[in-house]
């Protein structure tokens, strides 16, 4: 008899101890805050979330709406690094029944993981007035440590927007039906043989760019959103187009020059045995013979082939960064990414490579004027579409037509080929006011907050110092003027991200400053050339100039200048490539325009 009663007296006793103890754990009020809230339809509610946090939102349902189903969405705020270990739960409780999901939801297809940040679903309708039904509870709460924030909203469906931009290649509508009305309906309900149902539903176009006449927007800051509205398939058609119109010119542009110094390299040298026909640097050159060819000065044409690489890497570089980039998080974050230009830029610096080695064949005016000015040229190339590129960035459907920069490139060819032709004053004049008007309209269109006024002032200041000391024939005028407004634009692009609270990483710093250096090293080497051509000079009287190899008994400085150049245009191009990562994860709305 007493047996069971010691038996539960002991029992009771060891609970006890173990409670006191603390054996169990107890419940603290710390431990989770359920917080309730009264919710609103068609509104956003952002709130913070941890294991110490629970949210309940109650919705009645909304009055006059039978029929009309709510909509319940909630928006998991992806992190800067994804790094959520913990997910999102959310419960639903409504007429019904009970459904619940998680954030970020995955889905797996062939081996591949989809994460979604964002989920919705459609609840069933009010299908009578009553007031006796209960409202809808949503419950969110999760078991992550740290902070993450999710937004939830309530709307009733009754029609939606559907962006072109979400689904560039189309979409199909389906309507499903029920074998029976046990999804939103509870109680009794008849077998029936017929489940016909009559839906209508409208498509309408809504108001598109095209249609809006006068469009008055006043904003206090532009931001790259605002301008990156076109597809992005289009955009990347038109960007393309660089590369394709640079091969056409290039193949035109090489053809001739090759067969020209071939055939000055072959006939006038080679088989007239006269030295004096090119300008050699006499102490260093060396000879090579491939096949039929033989080339006077080989290292001088080698030495080009840096050119070649760097624009060759460049566009390897471009191509896997293509490749990585994902387009609809590109139009979201970070700068739209159009790399036509790019591989332009690439293949410029191999093409520049290329006619440098042609006219280094056999260097004399005649090869200058129809040779290296072709190699000049592409110089100019390059820095044109530098420039474009960097104005591109921040205005990404603002792109000039490939075939006007083509078209204008051609004009300012053919003015620099008339000017080493024909250098009077009269030319210069009137290329000087044709650079001024230029100048003050494009400083007004890319400068800002009178910034435009420092361009025309150094462009002022290089005609003037033109004029009085001369910077050589007038193809280096030119060449200089690019230049200079290539700097003077980078420069002022830095500047305006510092401005705008922007940071430079490492990697962009970097290839700065190592940039500056192999320029400057560049220039050392350029202006102690070891042979001069000018006019007043025949190729004897310049030997005068020459001087030994300085490198590896093979180059001379030249030569060294080839290297160290096509290092310091390749640190350059990264520059550009590079400048804009720190902005890589930025929404495109946060990005300001400059």
């Amino acid at each position: 008899m007493w047996k069971p009663i010691l038996v539960v007296i002991f029992g009771l006793a060891s609970v006890w101890s173990e409670l006191i103890s603390g054996k169990y754990a107890s419940y603290k009020s710390n431990d989770l805050i359920p917080i309730v809230l009264k919710g609103n339809y068609s509104q956003n509610y952002p709130t913070i979330i941890n294991n110490t946090l629970s949210y309940l939102f109650l919705y009645d349902y909304m009055p006059n709406s039978t029929f009309q189903p709510p909509r319940v969405k909630v928006t998991l705020v992806e992190p800067e690094n994804n790094d959520i270990i913990d997910p999102l739960i959310v419960v639903v409780r409504h007429r019904s029944g009970v459904i619940s999901w998680q954030l970020p939801f995955i889905e797996k297809q062939q081996e591949i993981k989809y994460r979604y940040y964002k989920a919705a679903h459609i609840l069933c309708p009010l299908l009578s007035a009553s007031n006796n039904e209960s409202g809808i509870v949503v419950s969110v709460s999760t078991n992550s440590p740290i902070n993450n924030t999710f937004i939830l909203r309530l709307d009733v469906q009754k029609s939606f927007n559907v962006l072109k931009d979400e689904y560039p290649l189309g979409l199909f509508i389906v309507f499903v039906v029920h074998s029976d009305n046990s999804a939103c309906h509870r109680g009794n309900y008849q077998a029936t043989n017929s489940r016909t149902k009559h839906i209508r539903f409208v498509v309408k176009p809504t108001v598109d760019f095209n249609y809006q006449i006068i469009n008055c927007r006043t904003k206090a800051c532009l931001y790259v959103s605002d301008l990156s509205k076109k597809d992005h398939r289009i955009l990347k058609a038109k960007s393309s187009l660089y590369v394709w119109n640079l091969i056409t010119v290039a193949v035109f542009y090489s053809l001739p020059v090759i067969q020209l110094v071939f055939t000055s390299q072959k006939v006038m040298l080679n088989e007239t045995g006269n030295q004096d026909l090119c300008y050699y640097n006499f102490l260093c050159s060396h000879s090579f013979v491939l096949g039929p060819w033989k080339f006077s000065d080989f290292n001088h044409i080698f030495s080009n082939i840096g050119y070649i690489f760097f624009g060759l890497l460049f566009i390897l570089i471009t191509y896997k960064r293509e490749c990585v980039n994902i387009p609809n998080k590109s139009q979201k974050f970070g700068i739209p990414n159009h790399c036509g230009l790019y591989y332009a830029m690439g293949s410029a610096l191999a093409m520049e490579g290329l006619m440098s080695a042609c006219y280094h064949i056999c260097p004399n005016h005649s090869n200058f004027q129809f040779g290296n000015y072709f190699d000049t040229s592409f110089m100019y190339i390059i820095c044109m579409l530098s420039m474009i590129k960097i104005y591109q960035t921040r205005h990404p459907d603002i792109n000039a037509n490939a075939y006007l920069v083509f078209g204008v490139l051609a004009f300012v060819i053919i003015l620099g080929l008339t000017g080493i032709m024909y250098e009077g004053p009269i030319l210069f004049i009137l290329f000087t006011c044709l650079h001024l008007i230029m100048i003050f309209w494009l400083s007004a269109q890319i400068y800002y907050m009178g910034r435009w006024k420092l361009g025309i002032l150094v462009n002022l200041g290089l005609a003037i110092s033109h004029w009085i000391i001369k910077f050589g024939n007038f193809g280096n005028y030119l060449l200089i003027l690019f230049m200079v407004n290539l700097i003077l634009y980078l420069s002022f692009y830095i500047v305006m991200k510092l401005i705008s609270k922007e940071k430079l990483h490492f990697w962009p710093l970097l290839y700065i400053l190592l940039a500056m250096i192999f320029w400057s090293a560049s220039l050392y080497f350029y202006v102690h050339k070891s042979s001069s051509w000018t006019v007043s000079l025949s190729a004897a009287e310049s030997r005068t100039y020459n001087t030994p190899c300085t490198f590896m008994d093979f180059y001379d400085n030249h030569d060294i200048w080839h290297f160290l150049s096509a290092i310091s245009l390749y640190l350059s191009f990264m520059v550009l490539f590079t400048l804009d990562d720190d902005v890589n994860n930025k929404p495109t709305a946060t990005i300001p325009v400059f």
